[in-house]
């Protein structure tokens, strides 16, 4: 095979990958099929020999029972019509593509490993070494531009020097997993590459347990907390055996002494926020915290806040 023809097929990889559209779902994707056969035998061989010029091979069994190779993914609206890929790249008249949701599953065969091309780096404006998109950096400074190998269901990242899973996939090693998004969950991120990401999170009033979603409990006098995986008590209560008790008087003062520690701690720093938001923010609390308790509590707390103004 022409080392032109080997060019042309990287760029038709290339484009395969780069036509999905970020937030497309799997419905609205499709696999451009090339070959089709009956026997799982005749199938690896030509997935095998296909390899040798096309990066994202796969082998897939069709929900007919037939075995496909597929040379990647597109978006379903511009793939149903594969014949400028047919005419551009030299591909077989019947090629086609077919909807994810005709896919039984995915079938392992050898590849035929291609060597990475390479090409000396570039400078930017800065006089600093770079990669052309579709390139990784080798040694530092950059000695070599080494070509990026994307494995199925991947696209080149928004720097173009990095690969990095589909929606709806996660990286797993070098190649990209299926996401199984459990109930009350969605998909997060496929730009984070850390030990035990899944690739889901739970929806906001839901925690994880396992590989499933639980309904948060929020007792009485609380309410969901800033991220949504559990409850925090409301002002004046406070978290005792999964329920929220109303605070004792001594709590209450306690908590006030304490904030007023960290208000003069951060008055003494030069934060920016200012006294008189301070002093009123804890008045306000006075007024709330005490609003069942008897004036001279009330009291009380109100020396706390004098103590603040005081110390400004």
């Amino acid at each position: 095979m022409t080392s032109s023809f080997r060019h042309r097929a990287a760029v038709l990889t290339l484009l395969i990958v780069t036509a999905l559209f970020p937030s497309a779902t799997l419905a609205d994707q499709c696999k451009l099929i090339v070959a089709s056969r009956t026997t799982l035998q005749e199938s690896k061989q030509l997935a095998t020999e296909y390899s040798q010029s096309f990066q994202n091979v796969e082998l897939l069994e069709a929900a007919n029972g037939r075995f496909a190779i597929s040379l990647g993914t597109l978006p379903y609206a511009s793939g149903s019509d594969v014949s400028g890929y047919i005419s551009e790249y030299g591909l077989p008249l019947d090629s086609f593509c077919m909807r994810m949701d005709r896919i039984s599953r995915y079938i392992a065969f050898e590849k035929v490993k291609q060597r990475p091309r390479t090409v000396a780096p570039t400078e930017n404006s800065f006089g600093m070494s770079k990669c052309p998109r579709g390139y990784k950096p080798d040694g530092f400074p950059v000695e070599y531009c080494t070509e990026i190998v994307t494995p199925p269901n991947a696209e080149l990242d928004p720097s173009g020097n990095n690969w990095r899973c589909l929606t709806g996939y996660i990286r797993r090693g070098d190649q990209c997993a299926y996401v199984t998004v459990p109930k009350n969950a969605h998909l997060t991120s496929n730009s984070i590459i850390l030990p035990g990401i899944k690739g889901w999170a739970c929806n906001r009033g839901y925690r994880e347990v396992g590989d499933e979603c639980e309904r948060v409990f929020v007792p009485e006098n609380a309410s969901l907390n800033a991220f949504g995986t559990g409850y925090s008590c409301n002002t004046g209560f406070i978290d005792a055996n999964n329920k929220c008790r109303a605070m004792t008087y001594t709590e209450l003062v306690t908590g006030l002494e304490r904030a007023e520690q960290i208000a003069l701690r951060l008055l003494s720093q030069g934060t920016g926020k200012s006294c008189s938001k301070i002093v009123d923010l804890c008045e306000d609390t006075c007024d709330d915290d005490f609003s069942y308790s008897s004036s001279p509590n009330k009291r009380e707390c109100e020396k706390v806040c004098e103590a603040i103004e005081d110390n400004c």
